[in-house]
Formats: structure tokens, C-alpha cells, sequence
């Protein structure tokens, strides 16, 4: 029988995996982010450990089931991600309970504070952004056409499940008017193989420490289409710029130094062209899905509840969908416009 994480068990957790013994623990707690999993945060004498634990149901308002063995994946990314990011960048992993979809990490750093929260308030560096970028390509550039990589993260079950079901195929039943692209789309993500995605690559799974951002969540990783990561963390950066028009510049400034850190490396290797995609129309049409899903799909961003505003989401986001845009400027002109419009 499944053994449901807690707080009060956590501790034993530890205990059974030779990790810890109780008379070094001070302190148990529950962090409270993300909808997916259970995550317990445990301090002791010699630091602290975050367990985490996969959930089948997620918590959000539609039925939404996933795979608890997306947990076991996420562990091995992790590993395999060692080689080339080191402690300061991804978590270290310490112990792994298969038989409980469970697996014990080391902290984020600590000072630290979640980039996303960071976001939200108005404090935008967009040094943070070029960093992410840079980090996204030493994934993408590592697991290239790397066959050890590939043959590991094939399967793709969590990335349809979390991803492509409820952002794509649900959103594209709420809108039968773009439907066709968002599946096509969505076709286009499951049929390219190229690279390591991480497939929730956005601020709130970055804490940003004194040595720079600390990346988080790999559980929707497979190997797939490059062009999804990126278009996935220049949404939520243009969301934010919506939902905040009084400091769009900074948010627009970031989303040009994201791109710019992941690009720049990609112009001196050019032979490498096949997942540098970021001013292609594919990079458009999946921004504009991602941001409807946003909207409409079944995880909308909590923090654009105003209908004007999702409605103004709506619209730029057909905008783009519908090839309005011919490129990330063309984009940010028409959330410059409308945003600042609807203020």
C-alpha cells in the first residue's frame, strides 16, 4: 500500500533510506507550490532535504490524472543533467523509494527567493532571464541528437498527460475556431525528437540564490521539440508583462535577454540549426497556443483573473496563433499596444 507523504512521516522517510536518523532533525515542513506533487522540506544538523512525492490527481478544478512513475523519470533527469549543470544550478539527489513515488533531494539555496514571486511583484532583473537562457541551451546542447540521452527520455506519457492533453486538446475544444493549428501544433511537439525538454521551464521553478538560478520540476522531461521550452518561458515572461503593464519594459527587456542567452551560443554552433527555432513561425504559433492554454486551458495562471484582461489575453493570443506576427517583435508591439490599452 501506498504510503501518503506527510509531515508527520517524512522524517521516517529519511530514516529508511539511510539518510538522516531522527535526533538530527529540527525542523518538518510542507512547501506549499506547484499542483502535481507533495513536497515536505526537512532541516537537520547537517541541512536540509526535500522530499517529494508524485500525486495522481492533480489540484485544479477539472479532472486531471497523471502517472505517479513521471516521479522516477524526474530522478534520472536530475542524474543525467549532473553532467553537464552542476549543485549550484539543479538539485542532488539523495535517495529514491519506488515503491512510494518518492525521491529525496537537496534544498534550493538558501538565502533564496522564488523567481516567479520575484516577478509577480514588479522586482524584474533581466539578468535572471539571460541566465535562464543560457541555461536552456546547456540542456538543449547536451542532450542533441545524443542517442544515450534519447533512448532514456523517449517515452513522452508525462509531457501528453500534463502538457499536450490539458493545454492543447482541452484548450482546443474551448475554441473551435483555431482548433486545427492548436492540434497540428501539438502534433508537431509529439512527432520532432531532438533534444532534452524539461516541459515546465518558467520562473516559478527557479529560485534565484547568491550564485544565480537554482532550476527545479523536471517531472514533464522527455526528449522532444526544443522550441517548446523556450516558447514556454517567453509566455510567462509576456504574461506577466500583461498582467503588470506599469513595468512592461522590464518584462519585454527580460523576455529579449531569455532569447538572447539561449541564442547566442546557437550562432556560433549554426551547423546546428535544427532546434534553433526561436524567430520561426513554429516559435509564434506555439507561444499563442501556450498563452490561450493559459487562459483557457486546465491550469490558467492564477493571477489574470480581471475578464478584461483574459480577454485581452484571448485576442493577442489568436493574434499570434493566426499569423499576425511574423516574429517575437512583431509580438511584443502588440502586447505593447493592446496591454497598455486596456490598463
Amino acid at each position: 500500500m501506498i504510503s501518503e507523504l506527510t509531515i508527520e512521516n517524512a522524517t521516517s522517510y529519511l530514516i529508511s533510506l539511510g539518510i538522516s536518523d531522527c535526533s538530527n532533525v529540527l525542523a518538518v515542513e510542507t512547501l506549499g507550490w506547484g499542483i502535481s506533487n507533495t513536497l515536505v522540506k526537512v532541516t537537520t544538523k547537517e541541512g536540509g532535504f526535500v522530499l517529494k512525492q508524485s500525486l495522481p490527481q492533480l489540484r485544479v478544478d477539472e479532472d486531471w490524472l497523471a502517472d505517479r512513475d513521471r516521479i522516477y523519470k524526474e530522478k534520472a533527469c536530475i542524474d543525467t543533467l549532473s553532467k553537464v549543470l552542476d549543485n549550484n544550478t539543479i538539485p542532488r539527489v539523495y535517495g529514491c523509494d519506488t515503491d512510494n513515488f518518492l525521491f529525496v533531494m537537496s534544498c534550493g539555496p538558501d538565502p533564496g527567493i522564488n523567481w516567479k514571486e520575484e516577478l509577480l511583484a514588479g522586482r524584474v532583473d533581466p539578468n535572471m532571464a539571460y541566465e535562464a537562457g543560457q541555461i536552456l541551451y546547456k540542456i538543449h546542447d547536451f542532450s542533441f541528437d545524443n542517442e544515450d540521452v534519447a533512448s532514456q527520455f523517449i517515452e513522452d506519457k508525462s509531457f501528453q498527460q500534463l502538457r499536450i492533453d490539458p493545454y492543447y486538446y482541452f484548450t482546443a475544444q474551448q475554441h473551435p475556431d483555431v482548433s486545427n493549428i492548436i492540434i497540428d501544433a501539438a502534433s508537431k511537439l509529439l512527432s520532432t525528437k531532438s533534444v532534452l525538454v524539461h516541459g515546465d521551464y518558467s520562473p516559478k521553478n527557479f529560485i534565484v540564490g547568491s550564485e544565480g538560478l537554482f532550476l527545479l520540476d523536471f517531472e514533464v522531461v522527455h526528449y522532444g521539440h526544443p522550441v517548446f521550452d523556450i516558447a514556454f518561458m517567453v509566455n510567462h515572461l509576456f504574461l506577466k508583462a500583461i498582467h503588470n503593464p506599469l513595468a512592461m519594459s522590464s518584462y519585454i527587456r527580460s523576455i529579449q535577454e531569455c532569447v538572447r542567452g539561449y541564442e547566442e551560443p546557437l550562432n556560433i554552433k549554426s551547423d546546428r540549426s535544427s532546434f534553433n527555432s526561436l524567430d520561426s513561425e513554429e516559435l509564434l504559433i506555439q507561444l499563442g497556443c501556450l498563452m490561450l492554454a493559459r487562459i483557457d486551458g486546465k491550469s490558467p495562471v492564477e493571477y489574470i483573473i480581471n475578464p478584461n484582461t483574459q480577454e485581452v489575453v484571448r485576442w493577442i493570443a489568436k493574434s499570434i496563433i493566426c499569423g499576425q506576427c511574423s516574429d517575437l517583435s512583431g509580438v511584443i508591439d502588440l502586447i505593447n499596444e493592446k496591454a497598455l490599452n486596456n490598463r
